[in-house]
């Protein structure tokens, strides 16, 4: 069998799609970027032993971006606070979830805590 590039077998299983969006919390002005994945990289809790729904709602907890942070609003034209969210707009048949168990500012490289996955719970909650 022979497939155009972009027309794999891995990419229809394994290619989702984020939506990631950024508004200004004064003006409300909002920005919206569609980003294709593979793949999640999600947070492990800092404060140990977690389940993965839990990770997975630290992943898409409202951000706020502030101090140096800001964004730069193109209605106010100027840096201003902002919340930025991901949404997944088109899962994968396949979602694959990476954990990040290692913190670039720490000094402790590695995080060795267990994570629970219990896969009826995350079928339910987003689908």
């Amino acid at each position: 069998m022979n497939r155009a590039r972009d027309d794999s077998v891995i990419l229809d299983w394994f290619n989702g799609q984020l939506l990631s969006k950024v508004q200004c919390l004064i003006c409300a002005r909002a920005s919206n970027t569609f980003d294709e994945f593979m793949y999640l990289s999600v947070p492990v809790p800092e404060d140990g032993p977690s389940d993965l729904m839990h990770c997975m709602k630290q992943f898409f907890k409202p951000e706020r971006l502030l101090g140096s942070s800001q964004w730069l609003c193109p209605r106010c034209e100027v840096p201003r606070e902002a919340q930025k969210t991901f949404e997944i707009c088109r899962f994968p048949d396949y979602l694959i979830i990476h954990l990040k168990r290692f913190a670039p500012h720490s000094l402790d490289k590695n995080k060795t805590w267990f994570i629970c996955v219990l896969l009826t719970s995350l079928y339910c909650h987003f689908l």
